[in-house]
């Protein structure tokens, strides 16, 4: 009779089937941790660098391993650790909302070292090179005045500032009071518009007129009309 092929000892003993089974894979790790993110932490005190896999913590890379420059100016790493998948380096000077920051990174060696960015296997990380680092930093900046100036028709006040506002929470006619001439002006409306804010007048004022203005922030607190940036 034909008899099938099956997996059997010397003896002709067949081996039993089997449900599916778990193989133990071998093959060693040889891939490189790659860097997924880099970004400040909110309080700019620190930059975390995210990788794709979990990192040797026992062997940290030093900080003298590592350059950030924020606005171009070298700031000092002073710590270095590794949690994770994440390499969190302290920083000297905290970064500021807005600042571009940059980071380079050394490997130690072309081959796997004790000391460096590296998975359990020992595959060091690639090295870094004005690495784009994100700035998570809020906004918490006021807008400041610039200048306020009349249009040259007269018939508004304008009030120009550092940075765009938030036009959808412009404050009211009564958080001001205009003076022409020691004498309070009526304000009819108030637009924002870009970085400005425009006072418009019914009257046009007349050359030579002595203008102040005074504003008043609704709180101490952000506010839903008020001169106010759009981070509030």
């Amino acid at each position: 009779a034909l008899r099938l092929a099956a997996v059997c000892d010397l003896g002709g003993n067949d081996a039993a089937t089997l449900a599916p089974t778990g193989v133990s894979n071998l093959v060693p790790d040889t891939l490189a941790p790659k860097l997924v993110a880099a970004a400040t932490s909110a309080d700019g005190l620190s930059l975390v660098l995210t990788y794709d896999e979990a990192l040797d913590a026992v062997n940290p890379p030093t900080a003298a391993r590592f350059a950030v420059t924020v606005d171009g100016v070298d700031v000092d790493v002073t710590g270095v650790a590794v949690d994770g998948d994440h390499v969190v380096l302290t920083l000297a000077t905290a970064v500021g909302y807005g600042q571009s920051v940059r980071l380079d990174y050394v490997d130690p060696s072309g081959g796997n070292d004790p000391n460096a960015i590296q998975d359990a296997a020992g595959n060091d990380a690639a090295g870094l090179t004005q690495a784009a680092v994100n700035n998570l930093v809020p906004d918490n900046i006021a807008p400041t005045l610039l200048r306020a100036e009349t249009s040259l028709g007269g018939d508004a006040v304008v009030l120009v500032y550092d940075e765009d506002l938030d036009g959808g929470s412009a404050p009211v006619a009564g958080d001001f009071v205009l003076r022409v001439n020691n004498a309070e002006v009526a304000i009819a409306g108030v637009q924002i518009s870009g970085s400005t804010v425009i006072l418009r007048l019914d009257d046009a004022l007349a050359h030579g007129a002595v203008i102040s203005i005074d504003y008043i922030d609704p709180t101490p607190g952000n506010d839903g009309q008020a001169i106010q940036d759009f981070a509030g």
